[in-house]
């Protein structure tokens, strides 16, 4: 009885076994019909067991290109050495892998988001989406931002050189006017003039820097 007992045991665990792989065969499949994503079912050693997309242009090569083939057959070297390492990470861990990679393809270069899941003890899934579109939304997105920073600073700036220009212009005013009611009490004679002269002419070369100060602010220019 006990051997049979046995019997019994071992049966039933291939008959499981049988069955589970039925039923991911039958998952994947499912899977394929009706998921919009690339997907890649490898082994241990990076071989393509199965591929599809749903649309055969999202692979830019024939399904045959893959199937059978290494990684390291079917990729560039560095993306092969990255898949081959992220499938060591998930045999070993059985925790998920998520990762980016670049191919160059017809057209340019595309990015891709890969996730990586564990089907059982020798096969991988990889499931695989082309993000091109995403990346180049977010760094026109990103360039935007800059722009809108740069613009922000420039509008501080103007207004911070508005009104410096503005203060200065108004002691300006007070060094011009005292300077003229100095010559005017001054002789015709007096060495003093030529030096409050020289005051007038700096002073004039002043008040001209701040109407560029103004005009670069937006503000209007003084008298």
């Amino acid at each position: 009885p006990l051997r049979r007992q046995r019997q019994m045991c071992i049966r039933d665990s291939h008959e499981a076994n049988v069955f589970y792989c039925e039923a991911m065969n039958h998952l994947i499949k499912a899977i394929r019909l009706k998921f919009p994503d690339m997907i890649f079912e490898f082994n241990r050693e990076g071989v393509y067991l199965a591929c599809h997309a749903p649309v055969p242009e999202l692979l830019f090569v024939s399904e045959e290109i893959f199937l059978n083939k290494r990684s390291d057959e079917v990729l560039p070297p560095e993306v092969a050495s990255l898949t081959m390492d992220r499938l060591d990470a998930l045999f070993t861990s059985g925790n998920t892998q998520v990762y980016e990679y670049s191919l160059q393809v017809a057209g340019g270069t595309h990015m891709f988001d890969c996730r990586l899941v564990q089907m059982d003890d020798d096969r991988a899934l990889a499931i695989v989406r082309d993000i091109t579109e995403v990346r180049r939304a977010q760094e026109e997105q990103r360039q935007l931002e800059q722009q809108m920073q740069q613009t922000q600073k420039l509008e501080s700036l103007g207004v911070l050189a508005g009104g410096i220009a503005h203060d200065f212009n108004n002691i300006l005013m007070v060094v011009m006017g005292n300077s003229e009611l100095a010559l005017e009490g001054l002789p015709p004679d007096s060495p003093a003039r030529e030096y409050i002269g020289e005051i007038q002419i700096a002073a004039r070369r002043a008040a001209e820097l701040c109407r560029q100060m103004l005009a670069y602010s937006g503000k209007t220019t003084f008298a």
